[in-house]
């Protein structure tokens, strides 16, 4: 199987706080509610062998395990995107002007 075709049959993760992410799934995205840091490592490993297309990370999780997720930056999949409780997120604001520095080469300000 390609790495679309798999992409198309597990296509959303969302790893987060039980509270944040129950609504997920009711809508029937598989759910990691992550209780303590060290479940991190052992999470990523699951969503990477399940060949997930997209990761939501809740923000906070995001900056706690940085380093973890920076592993996975250059690979195809899975993309992971942080998310917050808030309308904005700094930390993605931050992730699309690093992406826009390497494309363009220009600093927004």
């Amino acid at each position: 199987m390609s790495m679309l075709e798999d992409a198309f049959l597990n296509p959303l993760a969302i790893l987060g706080d039980q509270d944040l992410i129950f609504g997920f799934q009711g809508l029937g995205f598989k759910t990691y509610p992550l209780k303590d840091q060290q479940q991190l490592e052992s999470i990523l490993r699951e969503i990477i062998e399940k060949k997930f297309a997209i990761c939501l990370v809740q923000e906070n999780i995001f900056e706690l395990g940085k380093e973890k997720f920076e592993l996975y930056r250059h690979s195809a999949l899975p993309v992971f995107i942080p998310f917050g409780k808030g309308v904005t997120s700094q930390v993605l604001h931050n992730m699309v002007g690093a992406i826009k520095l390497r494309a363009t080469g220009v600093i927004e300000r």
